[in-house]
């Protein structure tokens, strides 16, 4: 003998498949109870199904016009309608008045206070919102740009002790790896500029302040700079990754 197979509950109608956003069945099987959406009248409704029967509305929660904001009254109404379906389909019955009494309070207390946040948050955004900024692009000449500069104490790359590189310098680790050790004494450092004219003169007036004594003729501009222009930067500096084009 062949096995029973278990009967399917009965499927949703076409003409409700778009309003349904609840659907439960009965434990045996034979009826489908769906929370739908009302249209026209506004509100919900709860809907039974049978294989041999036409939808029967058997509960229904429509909107009535109160003090009560309209969409608090719209989310109790959609919660009552889920929760009574629910009952059905398990009990094959509405619930008493009195627990449905009790629900609806409950649900109308939970989304008025949700509706009082929603309206003091509201309330905060509008106070700060800011026109949008319109959208300009930046001007190469403007933009601030990292400047290695490497200090060379017994001047192994030439006769300038300051040398300056761009931060995506192809030959800045190689120059750095050749003064910056224990036996040279050399340093390397960051200063944000426009253009290494104005990266050296950050470096001078702090060497100023300090009463280092030296000049733009300890400067020297590696022919990394000339390039600046000509290409954007890809990706991250020499400090971490850099684009393809600049390796």
């Amino acid at each position: 003998m062949k096995p029973k197979t278990k009967k399917k509950a009965p499927k949703v109608p076409k003409a409700l498949r778009s309003s349904t956003y609840k659907k439960y069945q009965t434990k045996d099987r034979r009826r489908r109870v769906l929370a739908v959406r009302l249209t026209n009248e506004g509100g919900h409704s709860v809907v039974v199904i049978g294989w041999k029967s036409k939808p029967t509305i058997v509960r229904q929660f429509p909107i009535v016009p109160s003090e009560v904001p309209l969409p608090v009254l719209m989310s109790t109404s959609r919660e009552l309608a889920a929760w009574c379906a629910r009952y059905w389909a398990r009990h094959q019955s509405l619930p008493s008045d009195k627990s449905e009494r009790g629900r609806r309070k409950r649900f109308l207390r939970k989304h008025l206070a949700a509706f009082n946040v929603h309206l003091e948050t509201k309330k905060v955004v509008v106070a700060l919102k800011m026109p949008p900024k319109p959208f300009t692009k930046p001007d190469p000449l403007k933009m601030r740009l990292p400047w290695i500069c490497l200090y060379d104490p017994k001047l192994v790359l030439g006769d300038n002790t300051f040398h300056m590189h761009t931060a995506y310098c192809a030959q800045m680790d190689k120059h750095r790896k050749k003064i910056v050790n224990r036996k040279r004494g050399g340093a390397s450092w960051v200063i944000e500029a426009t253009t290494a004219e104005e990266a050296m003169k950050l470096q001078l007036a702090e060497f100023k302040s300090e009463d280092k004594g030296y000049d733009l003729g300890d400067f020297v501009v590696h022919e990394c700079a000339a390039k600046t222009l000509e290409k954007k930067v890809l990706g991250k500096t020499v400090l971490g990754r850099v684009g393809r084009s600049r390796r």
